[in-house]
């Protein structure tokens, strides 16, 4: 069958560009893990590097300015704190001593520092939107996205059956090297709609082995994603990609031959998901029958559900709320997870969770970011695929070209009720696939002048790139880098949470180290004050030291604070109080009750106290630990009771 029109091709194809960022683009989905700065170190330095050997083509000023504005209001969190609305939780914060800065935002520092990565991503974006690629080298970067799909999950299965995963990947239960199980089925459905594009515009180019290996390759990814991936996303986006794919394409481009290969190919898929036993199919199981239940429930006005269908529901709703609080301006990019406590009402009932992101994307950009930015970017990227969509009807390739698109947008569209963004790598290979899709401009468009204006900004991200891993003289790491190794040396420092007590030769040379050890924390405090692990520690360092219990005592009200809905720091520093002031304990031990009740008292569960059950059992154990307070623990429960 004949391609609708014959469209002039440019006559210099930036295959090596190409090619060079998807090999950065599933670098990056091997090495989600790896430490943060060593992660954006290394994908500054490479696309500084291209964007110096290959600046692309002049973006649009239509396009430009707004994208400039959006950034411009992404950073309103950093105006003034006088001249911004005052939240509740800042004046709670205030009232008890904290000092929160000068700025909209509190962290400031640590808050700009994660704008970094949006702002690459952003760049990379603008940069790389501006090459193409001919037809030859779109069929042969096209196919390579499967095929580097496949080496993902062979290496994979590999490592993990010949034990040498890194602990960080092995200790948990899902597949992919990513830290979210979600985040693997993302790779895969991008690789399998691309393969299935391959396959079918092999067919129209008559090339029967590109065909049949294409083919191959989405059979594998798909069986990899029903039986080995544990996400229900990947179910979905499975099926909402060939569904986007075929829409930009139309049915009536669909030959009778090619619908007997879709047809064919989708019985297949169906088939093996039915006869593939899997945890995600379980997973699936099980939600079916909580919604079940849920419905049943919903008839009968004296029953009671146990529990939303999915906890990210909760986390959801609560987010909202929080968005609400400052709408403009958001809390600044990476603070979510400092500020959220401050907001759980639907979702305290999962109290003994640390939330760290929204379970969404687009959510966690309008809170910390604001909505106008947020707003203007999701604004911004529908007329990019729209126009993308436009123009691949105009061309050749448009299988190829759809599939690649529709693969594209599957990243921001699981971005609604998932993070896939968090993951560098994934965000490349979305960029890679919008690039592939775009067509090359006909002989009646005016070509685009080449842009030098790319260049500067990529050499100044080459020694971007050595200031995040500290090798650039007289710049410090980054505070993101600093702060998570330093806590770890502290808790190693102290002999708390899992690591062995120190000896020391005297208690001078304790006292001495305490002291430092303090400095130190006080230092991140100061730094991070919305962090309630740092006042956590300066606390106990300061246990050491009778005439600075005061000030311990303050920083531990600060923690509680920053987590005024969960139990567990309660208990902590009931236990860190024992061997210097018991009476502390028991007070604690007492909130830490009060809490749960309060908990308890949102819970529409069949076990309306299991909050209260749980902290009473977590007192009473201290009574065989501590034989001497046994009389006062009693006298407290009888009490609470």
């Amino acid at each position: 069958m004949r391609e609708e029109s014959d469209h002039y091709q440019e006559p210099r194809s930036s295959f090596g560009v190409f090619a060079a960022f998807a090999a950065l683009a599933f670098i990056g989905t091997l090495i989600p893990s790896a430490p943060w700065g060593m992660q954006l170190s290394l994908f500054t330095g490479a696309i500084g590097l291209m964007a110096c050997l290959s600046p692309g083509r002049r973006l649009s000023v239509r396009f430009l300015i707004p994208i400039l504005l959006c950034v411009l209001a992404a950073f309103a969190c950093f105006l003034p704190a006088a001249w911004l609305p005052t939240p509740a939780w800042r004046t709670q914060l205030e009232a008890a001593g904290l000092d929160t800065g000068p700025l909209g935002v509190v962290q400031w520092q640590h808050s700009l520092e994660q704008y970094a990565p949006l702002l690459l991503v952003l760049f990379a974006a603008v940069w790389f939107a501006g090459h193409r690629v001919d037809g030859g080298h779109l069929r042969f970067l096209a196919l390579g996205v499967p095929i580097a799909v496949v080496v993902f999950i062979l290496l994979y299965l590999i490592l993990s059956r010949t034990g040498q995963l890194p602990e960080s990947i092995s200790r948990k239960s899902h597949f992919g090297f990513f830290p979210n199980r979600n985040h693997a089925s993302t790779l895969l459905s991008m690789g399998a709609l691309t393969a299935l594009g391959s396959a079918l515009q092999a067919l129209r180019d008559k090339k029967t082995g590109r065909c049949l290996l294409s083919v191959s390759l989405a059979l594998f990814i798909l069986w990899t994603q029903f039986s080995h991936s544990v996400s229900r996303s990947g179910i979905l986006l499975s099926v909402i990609g060939p569904c986007l794919w075929a829409g930009l394409l139309g049915w009536k481009y669909f030959g009778r031959n090619e619908r007997r290969v879709i047809g064919l190919l989708l019985l297949l898929a169906i088939g093996t998901f039915a006869l593939t036993e899997s945890r995600v199919k379980s997973r699936l199981d099980a939600t079916a029958e909580k919604v079940a239940e849920l419905s049943e429930n919903s008839e009968n006005e004296e029953s009671t559900s146990s529990a939303p269908i999915d906890f990210r529901v909760p986390i959801m709703q609560d987010t909202f709320t929080m968005i609400s609080a400052a709408p403009l301006t958001g809390v600044g990019a990476g603070q979510f997870r400092y500020v959220f406590p401050q907001f759980r009402e639907k979702s305290v009932l999962g109290w003994y969770r640390v939330v760290l992101h929204p379970e969404s994307n687009w959510l966690e950009w309008a809170a910390e970011c604001g909505v106008p930015a947020t707003l203007g970017i999701a604004i911004l990227l529908g007329i990019a695929y729209f126009q993308a969509a436009r123009r691949i009807r105009q061309n050749r390739d448009r299988a190829l070209r759809a599939a690649c698109l529709a693969a594209s947008a599957l990243l921001p569209l699981h971005g609604l009720v998932d993070v896939p963004a968090h993951v560098l790598g994934l965000c490349f290979v979305s960029i890679l696939l919008f690039a592939l899709s775009q067509a090359p401009r006909s002989r009646k468009e005016a070509p685009l002048p080449r842009s030098w204006g790319f260049r500067p900004v990529g050499v100044l991200l080459l020694p971007a790139s050595l200031a995040l891993t500290g090798l650039l003289p007289g710049i410090p790491k980054p505070l993101t880098v600093r702060a998570p190794l330093a806590y770890r040396q502290t808790l190693q420092d102290l002999g708390v949470q899992g690591f062995p007590p120190k000896t020391y030769s005297s208690i001078s040379a304790l006292l001495e180290e305490r002291q430092a050890l303090a400095s130190r924390s006080q230092s991140y405090t100061q730094a991070l004050p919305l962090d309630p692990r740092w006042h956590h520690l300066y606390a106990l360092c300061l246990l050491s030291f009778e005439n600075q219990w005061g000030t311990a005592d303050r920083q531990f009200s600060y923690e509680r604070l920053l987590f005024p809905t969960m139990i567990q720091p309660v208990f902590h520093q009931a236990d860190a109080w024992i061997p210097y002031d018991t009476h502390r304990s028991l007070t604690l031990w007492s909130e830490a009750v009060d809490r749960a009740h309060a908990i308890d008292s949102k819970s529409v569960a069949r076990s309306p106290r299991l909050a209260r059950t749980l902290a009473i059992f977590a007192i009473r154990k201290h009574r065989l630990r501590h034989p001497e307070l046994r009389a006062e623990i009693d006298r407290l429960i009888q009490f609470l009771r």
